[in-house]
């Protein structure tokens, strides 16, 4: 695991140290927020792009349309859904370390 994947476990694991009150929306704001401006003038590095690159195994896993993947998440699971993003972003640290995502 990289810093990069670090942070998301972190933020995962911890979401009241990075957020006010550690719900699904500020997590997923923070993280979107980090990674878009990481991704400023590195746009193609893997590091920076793993938030996106999960946003797309979020989408395609769960057949979701529209741009607004984690809102869709959130109907999806309700009050439960920072734990199943964290089970989510888990089954896709799973699937990289195995080769069944490329960089």
């Amino acid at each position: 695991m990289n810093k990069t994947e670090a942070m998301i476990w972190s933020v995962l694991q911890r979401p009241m140290m990075y957020t006010v009150n550690g719900a699904y929306g500020e997590v997923v704001a923070f993280l979107t927020g980090y990674y878009s401006g990481a991704a400023i003038g590195h746009p193609h590095e893997p590091s920076v792009r793993i938030w996106g690159d999960f946003s797309l195994f979020v989408r395609n896993s769960l057949q979701i349309s529209g741009s607004n993947v984690f809102g869709a998440f959130q109907d999806i699971h309700g009050v439960g859904s920072l734990e199943a993003l964290k089970a989510k972003y888990e089954e896709f640290a799973k699937a990289r370390e195995v080769g069944h995502l490329i960089d």
